[in-house]
C-alpha cells in the first residue's frame, strides 16, 4: 500500500504561472499590432475576433503590474512588517523599462528612421515615418513625457504611450501604500484600508471609459481617432494613467485577495474553484465582444484579474 503525499503549495516571491501570463500578453500585443499593418479585409475577416482579443494584451499587462507591484506592499502591511525599500523599488522600476526602451528608441528613431514623426493618426506615409530630428521631441520621447504634451502625442514609438501610463503608476503606488498605512493608524481595518485606493481607481477609470465611449460614439471616425490618439488634449487625458486606472486597480484588488487568503492559512484552492474563475472570465469576455465593445478594456480587466487569481492561488497536488 502506497502512502499519499501532499505537496504543499509555495507562497514564494515568484508565483508560478506569472511568466506564462506575461508571455500571453506579449504575444497578444505583437499579433494585434501586426494586424494593424494588414488590409481592411483581413482586419474585418474571420480573424477579427482574434485580433480584438489580442488588443487586450495591454490590459493584461496593466492588471499584472497592479498585482505584482502592489502585492509586496500589501504583504508587508498585513504582516506588520516594514514597507519595501522605496529606493530599491524605484531602481528596479527604472531598470525594468528604460534600458530596453532607450536602445529601441535610439535605433529606430535616430538611426533606422522608422518611427512616427507626428503621430499615429497621420498615417504610414513618408511624411510621417522617418528619423526624429526635433531635439525637444527627442528629449520628450527619451524621458517618456511626450504623452503629456499634445503636440507630441503618439510621436516616436506609438506604443510607448503605455510606458508613460505605467511609469505614472510607479509613482502613485508608494503613495497608495502610505495612504493605507495612514488609514490603518486612524483605526481602519487593514483589508478595508488596502482596497480603498484600488476601488477608487476602478471607479475613476471606469467613469472615464464610459464618458469617452459616449463622446466618441457621437463623432465621425476621423474625429474619434483624433479624440483618442491625435494631437489633442483629450488624447493626453485618455492615454494617461487616470484613464487606465481601473485596469491597475483590478490587479491591486487581486493582490489584496491573494495576500489575505494566504494570511488566513489557506493552503490549497480546489481545482473546480479555479476552473470556475476561468470560465466566468471567458464568459464575460465573450459577452463583452458581442455586446460591450466600447468598454471592452475594463471588462477584460475584470476577466484578466479572475484568470490571474486562478493561476496564482495555491493548489496542492496529491501523488501516490
Amino acid at each position: 500500500m502506497q502512502d499519499t503525499i501532499t505537496v504543499r503549495p509555495s507562497w514564494g516571491r515568484r508565483l508560478a504561472g506569472i511568466e506564462g501570463l506575461r508571455g500571453i500578453a506579449a504575444l497578444s500585443v505583437m499579433v494585434y499590432h501586426l494586424a494593424l499593418t494588414t488590409s481592411f479585409q483581413v482586419q474585418t475577416g474571420p480573424l477579427e475576433i482574434l485580433f480584438s482579443l489580442c488588443n487586450q494584451g495591454l490590459t493584461l499587462f496593466f492588471v499584472l503590474s497592479g498585482f505584482l507591484l502592489y502585492r509586496p506592499f500589501v504583504s508587508a502591511i498585513v504582516q506588520g512588517r516594514q514597507l519595501p525599500s522605496i529606493r530599491r523599488y524605484a531602481y528596479n522600476r527604472l531598470l525594468r523599462i528604460y534600458p530596453a526602451y532607450i536602445v529601441i528608441f535610439v535605433v529606430t528613431g535616430l538611426f533606422v528612421g522608422s518611427v512616427y514623426l507626428h503621430g499615429s493618426t497621420h498615417g504610414f506615409g513618408p511624411e510621417n515615418i522617418g528619423r526624429l530630428t526635433d531635439p525637444l521631441k527627442i528629449a520628450a520621447n527619451v524621458l517618456l513625457v511626450h504623452m503629456f504634451i499634445p503636440e507630441y502625442v503618439m510621436s516616436g514609438l506609438p506604443v510607448s504611450w503605455s510606458l508613460t501610463a505605467e511609469i505614472t503608476f510607479y509613482f502613485v503606488l508608494p503613495l497608495v501604500a502610505f495612504l493605507a498605512l495612514w488609514r490603518i493608524r486612524k483605526g481602519s481595518r487593514k483589508t478595508a484600508a488596502l482596497v480603498c485606493a484600488p476601488l477608487a481607481m476602478v471607479i475613476v477609470g471606469l467613469g472615464i471609459t464610459l464618458w469617452a465611449s459616449d463622446a466618441a460614439s457621437r463623432m465621425s471616425p476621423i474625429d474619434a481617432a483624433n479624440f483618442g490618439f491625435g494631437q489633442t488634449g483629450s488624447a493626453v487625458f485618455l492615454r494617461s494613467f487616470l484613464a487606465q486606472a481601473d485596469l491597475f486597480g483590478y490587479g491591486m484588488l487581486a493582490a489584496v485577495a491573494v495576500v489575505v487568503i494566504h494570511e488566513r492559512g489557506v493552503e490549497r484552492v480546489q481545482t473546480r474553484v479555479k476552473a470556475a474563475l476561468v470560465l466566468v472570465a471567458a464568459l464575460i469576455e465573450l459577452l463583452a465582444l458581442e455586446f460591450a465593445r466600447p468598454v471592452i478594456s475594463t471588462v477584460s480587466g475584470v476577466a484578466a484579474a479572475l484568470v490571474l487569481l486562478a493561476v496564482v492561488l495555491p493548489s496542492s497536488r496529491e501523488t501516490t
